[in-house]
C-alpha cells in the first residue's frame, strides 16, 4: 500500500494558517518608531542630507533661539573622518546649514543625546540635559532630533526651554550607524571619534544621574 502524498483541505488551511501566524511573530520582533515623520524630508540612511522645509521652520527656529551646532575645526576639518559617524552630514535643527558630526565633535568629548518629540521619556530627559550641560566641567551636551517633524521638535524645546545645539536626523544616517533600538539614547562621543553608550539606556531625569553614567562611560563600565 503506497503512502499518501497529498494534503487534504484542512491540511492545506492549517499549513497556511501557521506560516501567518509566524510571519506575524517575526514582524512583532521588529521595533517600530510611531513619531510624526511629516518632517516633508527625503532621503534614508545613505550618508545623503535630505531637504527640510526651511519656509515652515522659520518661524519655530527663531522662537526657539538654540544655540549654533557644533562646527569643524580648522584642524579637524582636514583631518579623516573616524567613528561610526564618519561620512554622515545632517541637517542643523535650530538654524540653516549642515553638520559632519564625526569631524564638528572630533578632538573632545561630548555627550551625544539621540531624542524625538513623541518619546515621553525623552520629554522628561531634556531639561535634565540642560541641567547636566550647565555644570562647571561637564562635557558639551548636543542633541539629535530622529524620527520626527523638526518643526514639531522646534516647538517642543521651547515650550520646554531647553537651549542645547541640535541636530535633525533627517534621513535616519546617524541612526543606523548608531544602531539605535529605542528611545533615548545618549553616548559619549571620545575625542579619537569613538563612542561608548550609556548604560542602562533609560532616561535619566536628574543631572546626578547622568553624570554618573558618564563617568562609567568614560571608564568603560556599563550597567548599575
Amino acid at each position: 500500500m503506497s503512502g499518501r502524498t497529498g494534503l487534504t483541505r484542512f491540511e492545506l488551511v492549517l499549513s497556511v494558517f501557521v506560516a501567518v501566524l509566524a510571519v506575524v511573530g517575526i514582524a512583532a520582533l521588529v521595533p517600530s518608531f510611531h513619531g510624526d515623520s511629516t518632517a516633508n524630508a527625503s532621503g534614508g540612511g545613505s550618508g545623503k542630507v535630505a531637504q527640510l522645509d526651511v519656509a515652515a521652520m522659520s518661524a519655530p527656529r527663531a522662537a526657539a533661539a538654540l544655540p549654533p551646532c557644533p562646527s569643524a575645526t580648522p584642524t579637524s576639518s582636514t583631518q579623516p573622518e573616524t567613528g561610526p559617524l564618519a561620512g554622515i552630514e545632517v541637517p542643523c535643527l535650530g538654524a540653516p546649514g549642515t553638520v559632519r558630526p564625526a569631524a564638528a565633535l572630533a578632538g573632545h568629548e561630548t555627550l551625544l543625546n539621540l531624542w524625538a518629540t513623541w518619546c515621553m521619556p525623552c520629554r522628561q530627559e531634556l531639561p535634565a540635559l540642560v541641567q547636566y550641560a550647565a555644570r562647571p566641567g561637564s562635557p558639551p551636551v548636543v542633541t539629535v532630533d530622529v524620527h520626527d517633524n523638526p518643526v514639531t521638535a522646534l516647538n517642543l524645546l521651547h515650550d520646554l526651554k531647553v537651549k542645547l545645539p541640535a541636530m535633525v536626523d533627517s534621513g535616519d544616517a546617524m541612526f543606523s550607524a548608531l544602531k539605535i533600538i529605542a528611545l533615548p539614547a545618549s553616548f559619549v562621543v571620545h575625542p579619537d571619534g569613538t563612542l561608548t553608550q550609556l548604560l542602562p539606556q533609560e532616561a535619566y531625569t536628574t543631572p546626578d544621574e547622568i553624570a554618573a553614567a558618564v563617568d562609567k562611560a568614560r571608564a568603560g563600565k556599563v550597567g548599575p
